[in-house]
């Protein structure tokens, strides 16, 4: 991750990681209408490992739902962890569940808005520069 991108200056390569279609649509075009490239989608965690172990040097930041189709998504956060990929949070859970669950990223809930989501981006980032 670059200076230049946290900064907002360019965009962010952001690895999208839900299962549900219409939802990973809606998020894909929210992230491109912030200026950010969709680097991938996976709607389970077998292919978003594949995903990260391929492109963790180009990807800024992962977008994640908590629970996919029946399987949580604890190893893609490790993953990302192990590769200082920062990630937010996208899910129908309290954050209180999330935390317990483990969870340290940035966190918003289903369904957000574009303003909300920019937040959670910005926050997320922040705290992993500082």
């Amino acid at each position: 991750m670059t200076p230049d991108r946290v900064s907002g200056r360019t965009g962010l390569e952001v690895l999208l990681v839900e299962d549900e279609t219409v939802v990973s649509m809606d998020l894909e075009a929210v992230l491109e209408e912030m200026g950010h490239t969709v680097a991938g989608v996976a709607a389970h965690a077998g292919r978003a490992l594949e995903m990260i172990e391929a492109r963790h040097a180009q990807l800024d930041l992962a977008l994640i739902d908590i629970r996919l189709a029946g399987e949580t998504a604890r190893p893609v956060a490790d993953a990302l962890d192990a590769h200082g990929i920062p990630y937010v949070a996208v899910t129908g859970l309290d954050v209180d569940e999330v935390r317990s669950l483990g969870f340290h990223g940035g966190y918003v809930t289903k369904p957000c808005l574009a303003p909300q989501l920019e937040t959670a981006i910005r926050a997320t980032l922040a705290r992993a520069e500082g």
